[in-house]
């Protein structure tokens, strides 16, 4: 079975579009190329099938405004400062590519 990748509501619209097409998640996330997963807000039934193009770390200063487009922010300031507030005190991401299978 697929595993789940849990997404806040606000970004199902823009998944199911294709407007958003990464997400960045801690460092060793465990998603790798090729993996199927289930889109899902959590403790709710799956919304999107998708399968992951790519997996790439990255530190917090190296988000770029092409990273901000992908994952549906306005700019690397906004993409920046939400994560630094999902995930305090961390550097080191995953950014995780993906496509509706």
């Amino acid at each position: 079975m697929p595993r789940p990748l849990n997404f806040h509501q606000e970004w199902i619209d823009p998944i199911l579009s294709g407007r958003k097409r990464i997400t960045v998640r801690r460092a060793g996330s465990g998603y790798r190329r090729g993996d199927h997963v289930k889109a899902m807000r959590r403790n709710h039934p799956s919304f999107a099938d998708l399968k992951i193009d790519r997996v790439e770390s990255v530190r917090l200063d190296e988000l770029t405004g092409r990273h901000a487009r992908l994952d549906g922010h306005r700019d690397v300031e906004s993409l920046r400062n939400a994560v630094a507030g999902l995930y305090p005190g961390e550097d080191e991401f995953d950014v995780i590519s993906f496509r509706l299978a």
